[in-house]
Formats: structure tokens, C-alpha cells, sequence
């Protein structure tokens, strides 16, 4: 259905005899209007979501020097150092640590791999 009708059509009086087909229920054509609507939001958030779970398996060696990844600042190295997060995800969540840090970070490990340092899997 949601194909054969476009926003517009929703949201618009239908033609007589026209859409949207006759006997849908109100909260039917609610849903598909909403769902139109929001569908590129929906999108970017679930695709979001997934970013943010492969971060999460993205993990961050227990010793990890944050002096030696470059492009950071020396704040967010003291505040990386101060916490200690264990993944990337974790990091991603610390106030004040940047999504170009992250990436910057995420750049260190893989340079680094497994075997630069314990613990640097899932990159």
C-alpha cells in the first residue's frame, strides 16, 4: 500500500473513487503518513544505531597510551586517560570527546592491531 500511496495523497482529500482504497482504517493511513514522512530520519537512525553497536565490539587496549594517538587534544587525552573506556563506543560517550576523536582513535588502532597491543580486536 505504503508504494501506492505517496504523502500527498495521505494527507490530502482523495478523489472520489480514488485513494487512498476505501475501508482503511484511520490509524492505517495515520501510521503510513507518519512512516512517510519520517522515513529518511528512521533510516539515519537505525543505520546510526548500527554504528554505534560496532563501536561497542571495538575494543580499547587496557594500556593504552593516549599520548601517542595523534590529532588529540590534551583535553580529551586527559579525560580518555581519566576514564579509561574499554571500547570505542564508550569513548564515543564521554562529554567532550568528539566524533573526530573517536575516528583519530579509531585510526591508532588499527595501525596498532592486535598484535601492537593487547586487547585491540574487532577493528
Amino acid at each position: 500500500i505504503r508504494s501506492v500511496l505517496s504523502l500527498e495523497s495521505v494527507t490530502s482529500p482523495p478523489p472520489p473513487g480514488g485513494l487512498p482504497p476505501e475501508g482503511l482504517p484511520d490509524d492505517v493511513l495515520r501510521s503510513i503518513e507518519i512512516e512517510t514522512k519520517y522515513e529518511g530520519y528512521i533510516r539515519r537512525q537505525v543505520e546510526e544505531a548500527g554504528r554505534f553497536k560496532k563501536m561497542e565490539g571495538v575494543e580499547i587496549p587496557e594500556g593504552l597510551s593516549y599520548g601517542e594517538v595523534h590529532g588529540l587534544s590534551t583535553e580529551i587525552r586527559e579525560k580518555l586517560t581519566r576514564t579509561r573506556p574499554l571500547s570505542l563506543g564508550q569513548a564515543s560517550r564521554i562529554p567532550g570527546v568528539t566524533p573526530a576523536a573517536i575516528s583519530m582513535l579509531m585510526v591508532h588502532l588499527r595501525k596498532i592491531g592486535p598484535t601492537g597491543a593487547a586487547g585491540a580486536k574487532n577493528i
